[in-house]
């Protein structure tokens, strides 16, 4: 997604004074009508090429949310920033920055040149229940943010059209719980929390580039048309779990495809309970495409009563689809409990995936792998595992 919106609506025009941030009470904005100087606003006329500015201020949110702007439902809302702010507070209790009911048309979302109506950027907020909270609200976009010691570092709840970008969260109980549609997630970094990132049961979400040292990386749960693609999950302990549960955790998803994600693990674990890279359940019509899964002392990939979608116009794509993927140096290296609705290869030439400890040997070619002496990149045989097999394994780690 583009970012040029950014220049446009305040982000890169003004820092904060060169002395610091002031010291100031906790901002409460209720109404259209209420960004005003008294309420903490530094600048502008909430114009799309003039927006309010909230900026440079130090503020004590132990009493009540550090800044709180809501009840902006129009069809014409005025455009704000929020820049270069610290918000902190011990109690836990409250939101560092909320956001709620900010109700805007939906705009031409993911074009060149969109224009965020709302944009939080370049703040500190710590120790509070909450970092930034938006709830029913659209079209707003967190980047640059560093969260820190918060119950959950960034919670959107009931909203669409959000974009939450290349902030910092470090020990949260989660890190970003996205119950929202129609968002993206991009290059965040999230260390040392309990949960990476939860998805609730929404749709059209893209979570992409992100980096998470978490007991529990992703929690995908009741959503779909997810797309969580080139990310990097180590396992790491949070503030309250200790050993290591999952990489990415897909439960009752429909239309999840798992691309090029790289997860990895060297924590403790409790094998009896369980943990896996990916752990796959009651779930169907998904991908799991060019990811690296070395999770140690646990599963590499487990599906458990997952379903198919039919396509009656071409049954090959009724099933779930497993390939291209590094499945390395686990304990158990997958386990299926549905064989008849996963498909572990692509096919001849395309192949399965490369696994660690398959000891087959690769002489010949062909669909028959009867072509002989013709090596082709994938074994002679399949690679057989707890109730299904790779017609086609990589001989060799698929770049």
């Amino acid at each position: 997604m583009s970012l040029l919106s950014l220049s446009m609506v305040g982000v890169r025009q003004v820092n904060a004074s060169a002395k610091g941030p002031t010291s100031h009470v906790p901002i409460l904005i209720d109404g259209p009508g209420n960004f005003t100087a008294s309420n903490g606003v530094t600048g502008g006329s909430g114009a799309q090429n003039d927006p309010y500015i909230i900026q440079g201020w130090t503020i004590d949110a132990s009493t009540a949310n550090g800044i709180e702007i809501r009840n902006i439902v129009s069809f014409s809302p005025p455009f704000f920033v929020i820049r270069n702010v610290i918000i902190h507070s011990e109690t836990k209790t409250l939101a560092d920055i909320l956001v709620d009911s900010f109700a805007s048309p939906p705009g031409c979302f993911e074009c060149p040149g969109n224009i965020f109506n709302g944009v939080i950027a370049n703040s500190t907020l710590t120790g509070n229940g909450e970092g930034i909270v938006l709830q029913n609200s659209d079209n707003i976009l967190v980047s640059g943010v560093t969260v820190h010691d918060s119950q959950i570092g960034i919670n959107c709840v009931n909203s669409d059209f959000l974009q939450i970008r290349g902030n910092r969260i470090t020990d949260a109980g989660t890190g970003i719980n996205v119950s929202c549609a129609v968002s993206d997630v991009f290059y965040n970094t999230i260390l040392n929390s309990d949960n990476g990132i939860v998805v609730g049961n929404v749709g059209s979400v893209d979570i992409e580039h992100n980096y998470i040292t978490s007991p529990q990386g992703f929690t995908l749960q009741g959503s779909g048309s997810i797309r969580v693609s080139n990310n990097r999950i180590i396992g790491s302990s949070g503030p309250t779990v200790h050993l290591y549960q999952y990489g990415i955790s897909d439960f009752q998803t429909d239309g999840v495809n798992l691309v090029n994600n790289t997860i990895s693990s060297s924590m403790p674990t409790n094998l009896q309970s369980g943990p896996a890279g990916i752990n796959i359940t009651s779930s169907g019509d998904f991908a799991v495409i060019g990811n690296t899964v070395e999770a140690g002392n646990s599963y590499g990939i487990v599906l458990h009563s997952t379903f198919e979608h039919f396509n009656f116009g071409d049954p090959f794509l009724n099933h779930n689809f497993l390939y291209h993927n590094n499945i390395l140096n686990n304990t158990i290296q997958a386990l299926d409990d549905s064989p008849s609705q996963n498909r572990w290869d692509n096919g001849y030439p395309s192949g399965g995936n490369f696994w660690s400890d398959f000891t087959g040997v690769d002489n010949c070619s062909g669909p028959q792998q009867n072509i002989c002496p013709n090596p082709d990149g994938i074994g002679d045989t399949p690679y057989v595992f707890n109730h299904n097999m790779d017609r086609y394994p990589r001989i060799r780690p698929i770049q």
